[in-house]
């Protein structure tokens, strides 16, 4: 009984010297992992400008454009600028709200100069019990017996 627990315990210790010194995974060796933050590239500043429509393709006005801490709204053509605005090489995160539309997050690659971007809104549906009623649908009607 005791040669068998010895070898598990030889076993466990071999597989865990094995694990340790492999290339891959291991905690010493620093080519093997990236962190999430490696992914997004050097930080930089972007000078975004774009507009914003609606699903029949018209203008939003006063929707609210935000890049990290930064935020502009739109105006009546739907258009923004914004200008030296913190964000990655490889990656700057959009997000676009307004009051009755679904809230909209676009991630983008930024470009040299200025990047373009268009990004549609689509309204919010209050599907509920009231929506039947503001919409004259009847719900149906269950019939115990």
């Amino acid at each position: 009984m005791k040669s068998i627990l010895t070898i598990i315990c030889a076993l466990g210790l071999g597989i865990i010297f094995v694990a340790a010194s492999s290339p891959f995974g291991s905690a010493n060796n620093p080519n093997t992992t990236k962190a999430f933050s490696d992914y997004l590239g050097n930080k930089t500043e972007l000078n975004l400008k774009g507009q914003i429509v609606d699903h029949n393709n018209q203008p939003v006005e006063n929707a609210t454009i935000t890049i990290g801490n930064t935020s502009v709204t739109t105006d009546t053509y739907g258009k923004f600028d914004l200008n030296n605005v913190a964000a990655h090489e490889n990656l700057a995160a959009i997000s676009v709200s307004k009051d009755g539309y679904k809230s909209e997050h676009v991630d983008v690659t930024p470009t040299d100069d200025t990047t373009k971007v268009n990004i549609t809104l689509h309204k919010q549906e209050d599907l509920s019990l009231f929506w039947f009623s503001k919409n004259n649908h009847n719900l149906p009607q269950v019939i115990e017996k």
